[in-house]
């Protein structure tokens, strides 16, 4: 359960000032309309339910820590720190110790839906569940009842993946990508080259299924996009990169199919889909994720280290409006259409964007 409506007066108020700061940062130019920040609840996890779940729920992991939250702040949590917990948007599996043994798929309300069978090892990508074989050579694809939709096997390992409603695109260890329908049925297949060693090393599909972006090889590196034709995809824009990672990499396109975002040794590099525009910003990440902003022109990064996490509010193709650290601790963050959700030492907090 949590402890009903009282907030904790310091998290709260740093909270408040913290994004009062970004505030002035993003809004100190002149705008048409006014915006504002500002924080609406904070509350404590401590494990039970503040209200029996309603199905619209959002799912959330915190210090260990797994359930689902509403806007409004209740919560119904499905497992302590104790349990291995995946998430999805409106389902949960606890993972077992070892394999072999059959995944429970479960509802918000614990009732069991389905199940994954032994040996696969699911997880969840774009809102969809998924499965992969131990040795990650064959795929499948299954409803968040458990329903199967698809078994799809792949000639190597799977070294990079990405997914949404469109389609699934799997990337591998011999340097190769295959793309999937949502029957199961090969879309395409690609092969980048121009490195000495082949794999792919991150991915990412655009949400309607238009372009593919990956970072490709080793020595040297390759940023590489794919465009649909009218046949299949073909490459549209590439570019050789300085890097040299050896270990997974953060790729992105944003929503509006114009840019892409991919992890750079001294930033965060921004291609355009066109491939005339590239640009580094100074933000250093281990790994980021980028989020809608409030705004169709804005957009969130949170940038990831070791001991560290930051936002930086960004508008494309080079503009950081804002940027803050993120309290130490901070474990989870959910962006809506107006809304922050944070959690940390097992809270959580609401902080509404406003336009006024």
């Amino acid at each position: 359960m949590i402890d009903e409506n009282r907030r904790n007066p310091i998290v709260f108020w740093i909270f408040f000032s913290l994004f009062l700061l970004i505030c002035f940062f993003v809004f100190a130019e002149p705008l048409p309309r006014e915006f504002t920040a500002s924080p609406v609840w904070y509350k404590k996890i401590t494990g039970g339910a503040s209200m029996p779940p309603s199905g619209t729920e959002s799912p959330f992991v915190i210090d260990g820590i797994s359930g689902f939250f509403s806007a409004e702040g209740f919560f119904h949590t499905v497992a302590a720190q104790s349990s291995s917990i995946l998430m999805g948007e409106t389902s949960w599996l606890a993972l077992p110790p070892r394999e072999p043994a059959i995944k429970t798929i479960m509802s918000m309300k614990a009732q069991a839906l389905g199940s994954i069978p032994a040996n696969e090892i699911p997880f969840f990508a774009g809102k969809r569940l998924f499965s992969t074989s131990i040795d990650t050579m064959r795929l499948a694809s299954y409803t968040e009842k458990g329903e199967a939709l698809w078994n799809y096997a792949f000639p190597c390992q799977l070294s990079a993946f990405d997914a949404n409603e469109a389609l699934a695109a799997a990337g591998m260890l011999d340097g190769s990508v295959e793309l999937v329908g949502n029957d199961g049925k090969q879309l395409s297949i690609f092969s980048p080259g121009g490195s000495r060693l082949q794999v792919i090393l991150g991915l990412s599909s655009s949400a309607n299924g238009n372009y593919i972006a990956m970072v490709s090889g080793i020595d040297r590196q390759r940023l590489v996009i794919l465009g649909r034709g009218d046949k299949d995809y073909r490459v549209v824009a590439h570019r050789y990169l300085e890097s040299d990672f050896r270990t997974p990499v953060s790729v992105f396109i944003l929503p509006d199919d114009r840019y892409v975002l991919y992890e750079q040794p001294d930033g965060i590099g921004v291609f355009s889909i066109d491939g005339k525009e590239n640009i580094v910003l100074p933000i250093q990440a281990q790994t980021f994720s980028v989020h809608r902003g409030f705004k169709s022109d804005l957009y969130y990064i949170v940038a990831k280290n070791d001991d560290s996490a930051e936002l930086i509010v960004f508008s494309p193709p080079d503009r950081i409006l804002g940027r803050v650290l993120l309290p130490p601790g901070t474990d989870f963050y959910r962006f809506t259409a107006k809304s922050l959700f944070l959690g940390y030492e097992s809270g959580l907090s609401r902080i509404d964007f406003k336009e006024e």
